[in-house]
């Protein structure tokens, strides 16, 4: 199959540090909320903790502040809220005295979102983020993608043409194929030593045109206990560490919603 590079550095942006403005006092969620379907004009997004901490924020969401949970190595729910420049989590400092339902919710972690209309938010350290666009526009159908999550400089081999990634880099190709069954071999090696390339897995993949595949490489070999493109069980955690997980997430799908 032929195939063609595209180069989208789907732009890990920065997150902004924790702030010290005053809260806001607001609703509280209704007990009963339940998310819903990302709606036009608004950004859809999903959390992940690279760390091995579990993460809660609230999100605004028209009247009410609704809570979101950031996993380790885990993607969880899909959540969305007004489309803006940005996207701006909160904790909840507590209850507001004489106001039952309220609470005051402080501004955490101020994340860039350059107006994309899907992201995945990387959570770790002290409430650092990066952001990855995982819109079709980014990701079109009938494309494979590679996010480098790791903390090293990852290396592929893809549509023929050498890559190196740097932490946080995307490289999406999109197959130019007719056919309605698309399939490429990628290589990958690990570049933490960039004069000494390790070779870690040669693998090919197959998806429909319809479909694409997003892939999310967390560790590039370093660990002996986890491999690395078994299946990832949520299940599967001990205390906040997930226990038996991929060193890398695959995901094919039609579209981010």
């Amino acid at each position: 199959m032929k195939l063609i590079r595209q180069i989208i550095i789907c732009a890990s942006l920065f997150a902004f540090a924790s702030f010290a403005d005053a809260g806001i006092v607001a609703k509280d969620a209704p007990m009963d909320f339940k998310w819903d379907a990302p709606k036009d004009g608004e950004i859809s997004f999903r959390l992940i903790s690279l760390d091995a901490k579990t993460r809660n924020f609230y999100v605004k969401r028209g009247d009410f502040f609704l809570p979101i949970v950031s996993l380790p190595r885990d993607f969880g729910s899909l959540y969305s809220c007004e489309k803006a420049d940005k996207i701006t989590l909160f904790e909840r400092s507590g209850a507001v005295a004489g106001k039952k339902g309220f609470s005051e919710y402080v501004p955490a972690v101020e994340i860039s979102a350059n107006s994309s209309s899907d992201v995945i938010i990387a959570m770790f350290g002290e409430n650092e983020a990066r952001v990855v666009d995982v819109s079709t526009d980014a990701m079109p159908l009938a494309s494979f993608s590679v996010v480098n999550f790791s903390p090293h400089r990852l290396g592929l081999k893809i549509a023929k043409k050498a890559v190196v990634l740097k932490p946080f880099e995307v490289r999406t190709v999109k197959s130019q194929s007719d056919r309605k069954l698309c399939s490429s071999r990628v290589a990958f090696f690990n570049l933490k030593d960039i004069s000494n390339p390790k070779p870690i897995e040669e693998k090919s993949y197959s998806f429909y045109s319809t479909e694409r595949v997003i892939m999310f490489m967390f560790k590039q070999g370093e660990s002996s206990d986890a491999p690395i493109f078994a299946p990832y069980n949520p299940r599967q955690k001990r205390g906040n560490t997930a226990v038996g997980a991929s060193e890398m997430i695959v995901i094919t799908n039609t579209g981010p919603r």
